[in-house]
């Protein structure tokens, strides 16, 4: 899912920005990686989201929660969690605890 980038953030604005065009640029690419190529290719592909999303995802949890960074944060665990259940196969604990541990953070702000 991409995020709108009209979506304001006071006091990080700049670099959440960068964040959003970072998420739309991965998940644009994970949508052309999934119309085309073999198997092989795709869970290679596949990967290398996963990993710059996580990669995304820790630098998001390193701010302080906000509601404002709220939508963000979300959408990228939610992206996350639809590429690691499509390499994967299914929901693991570790795809709960990620989203117990968001949605806390949610909570936090």
């Amino acid at each position: 899912m991409e995020v709108d980038c009209e979506m304001q953030s006071p006091g990080d604005e700049s670099i959440v920005k960068l964040w959003i065009q970072e998420n739309n640029t991965v998940v644009r690419r994970w949508k052309d990686f999934k119309t085309r190529g073999d198997f092989q290719t795709l869970k290679k592909k596949l990967l290398e989201c996963n990993s710059e999303l996580s990669h995304l995802l820790q630098k998001i949890q390193g701010l302080q929660p906000t509601a404002d960074n709220l939508p963000l944060e979300l959408t990228v665990v939610y992206n996350t969690l639809l590429i690691h259940i499509n390499i994967t196969g299914g929901f693991l604990c570790e795809h709960q605890e990620e989203l117990k541990n968001a949605l806390f953070r949610g909570k936090e702000s």
